[in-house]
C-alpha cells in the first residue's frame, strides 16, 4: 500500500492505510480552513471547518452565518448559525476517471474542489445543532465575495 506522496502538489493513490487516509484528511481541512475561514467580505462569513466520522464517511463541516449587511435581503438570508456538509470522499474519489484511476487529487485540489462547492451553494444544508439534513443550501451565490448587484428577490 503506497503512501502519501512528499510532494505536496503529486497525485494521491486511492489506497491508502488508515494513518494516512487521516492524515490525507487532516491536510484537506488545514487548507479548507486556511482559505476560507477570516475573509471580511461576502454574503457569509465561515465560522469554522470540522469533520466527523471517518474514511469512507468522513463529513466535512461547514459552519456559517450571514454578514448583517445582507441579513433579510432575501428570505433566506436569516440571523443565526448555519451549517453544510460534503462528503469527503465522494469528492476524492471519482470511481469512472478515465484519466487517473486509482488516484486521488492532492490535499489542496480536492479542499479547492470542496470549497468551490461551497461556494456554488452545492452542498447539504443541515441543521448546525443535529447535523440532520434541511435541504438544500440557498442557491444565491457567490457566497465568500462582495456583491455587487442586489440579492434576486
Amino acid at each position: 500500500m503506497a503512501g502519501l506522496p512528499d510532494d505536496p502538489d503529486e497525485a494521491v493513490p486511492q489506497e491508502l492505510s488508515d494513518e494516512d487516509a487521516v492524515e490525507y484528511e487532516r491536510r484537506v481541512l488545514a487548507e479548507l480552513r486556511r482559505v476560507m475561514i477570516g475573509g471580511e467580505g461576502g454574503l457569509v462569513e465561515v465560522d469554522a471547518v470540522d469533520s466527523l466520522g471517518s474514511r469512507p464517511d468522513t463529513l466535512v463541516v461547514f459552519r456559517y452565518h450571514y454578514r448583517p449587511l445582507y441579513l433579510g435581503r432575501h428570505p433566506s438570508t436569516v440571523a443565526g448559525p448555519r451549517a453544510e456538509v460534503a462528503r469527503l470522499w465522494e469528492f476524492a474519489i471519482d470511481a469512472h476517471d478515465p484519466w487517473s484511476p486509482g488516484l486521488m487529487d492532492p490535499p489542496n485540489v480536492l479542499a479547492a474542489a470542496i470549497g468551490s462547492s461551497f461556494d456554488a451553494s452545492e452542498l447539504h444544508l443541515v441543521d448546525p445543532d443535529t447535523l440532520a439534513p434541511m435541504g438544500s443550501a440557498p442557491n444565491i451565490f457567490p457566497r465568500r465575495y462582495d456583491l455587487t448587484r442586489p440579492l434576486p428577490g
